[in-house]
């Protein structure tokens, strides 16, 4: 499957935060999406997944158009930067009501899954929430993934984990994948996308990052 991306202009009080910005990716890539603050990378996967609608986009996968968030939830899941874990609710009832039987059962089964499903998920730690979100979303049955910041406030052990993981999932599912830990995402992006000064730059090679200014050295430097 292809997700498609394109014509993308968003401006914030007049100021162009993306233009024209476009992308493919297909099933069994992961594209790191790459970009100093303030870039828009968050924004632009926001409109990937059609929370925002700015005036001007065109997202599509295979020959179905994606008007409305609604239609996007066939196709896309979206990990955003904010936990979306309901405080209140222990998390195994959670993890029932968002997973089919069999991904249930398998996650149940995680030592460090199962210690945690009595508790509410509001006495969590941070880690441990962004983890089975991210294990949440990247079990879902949508063909393409985001995820923004994703090893924000993961314990290393965890991370490593994760880079597994988005992997794994990878074989059978598109991911774009944005976190200012740049060097996890270079760990397992197939392709990379930098945006920079509103456009996306498509790169050829890990060593242009440098060329626009990203990292502050060469990577055989860092």
């Amino acid at each position: 499957m292809e997700l498609k991306v394109d014509s993308v202009f968003v401006e914030y009080e007049f100021r162009p935060v993306l233009r024209g910005v476009h992308l493919i990716c297909k099933t069994g890539e992961i594209i790191g999406l790459l970009g100093l603050n303030g870039s828009g990378k968050s924004t632009l996967l926001k409109v990937i997944q059609r929370s925002l609608i700015p005036d001007a986009s065109f997202v599509k996968v295979d020959d179905d158009v994606i008007l409305s968030q609604s239609q996007s939830h066939k196709y896309i899941t979206y990990l955003p930067q904010e936990s979306f874990l309901p405080r209140q609710e222990k998390l195994k009832t959670v993890l029932a009501l968002q997973l089919n039987t069999e991904e249930y059962i398998s996650l149940s089964k995680r030592d460090n899954i199962a210690k945690l499903l009595n508790q509410r998920c509001g006495s969590l730690s941070g880690g441990e929430s962004r983890f089975i979100e991210i294990l949440m979303v990247l079990n879902s049955p949508a063909p393409f993934v985001l995820l923004d910041e994703p090893f924000n406030g993961l314990a290393p052990i965890y991370k490593d984990e994760v880079k597994e993981l988005i992997r794994l999932k990878s074989q059978s599912k598109g991911i774009i994948i944005t976190d200012h830990d740049y060097r996890n995402v270079l760990d397992i992006s197939t392709k990379e996308i930098l945006l920079f000064d509103g456009i996306s730059i498509h790169l050829k090679d890990k060593k242009e990052l440098y060329k626009y200014g990203y990292i502050p050295k060469p990577l055989d430097q860092l």
